[in-house]
């Protein structure tokens, strides 16, 4: 069916995602001066990010941001996959 975008219902890591997909994050994890970190990139629960770069560093795109973060902190976001960014 062209056009239409498959949905992951499941959430997952945001490390699990494709370079270019998308996901609306659900849940931010980690201590909370770890959240907090995150949290003041912008990267909080109900935004959509897209995965510019998986390796070596983790490079997430929300909205005019551009978020850098080592595996560690990013494995604290957890997201539903809103399939590939047009």
């Amino acid at each position: 069916m062209k056009g239409k975008v498959k949905i992951r219902r499941k959430e997952m890591p945001v490390t699990a995602l494709n370079k270019g997909e998308e996901g609306i994050i659900v849940k931010v994890g980690g201590s909370e001066l770890e959240r907090r970190k995150l949290f003041a990139l912008g990267l909080l629960p109900g935004e959509v990010i897209i995965l510019e770069e998986g390796y070596p560093v983790i490079l997430l795109r929300s909205g005019y941001t551009l978020a850098a973060l080592d595996e560690e902190m990013a494995k604290n976001i957890f997201v539903r996959s809103l399939g590939v960014h047009q």
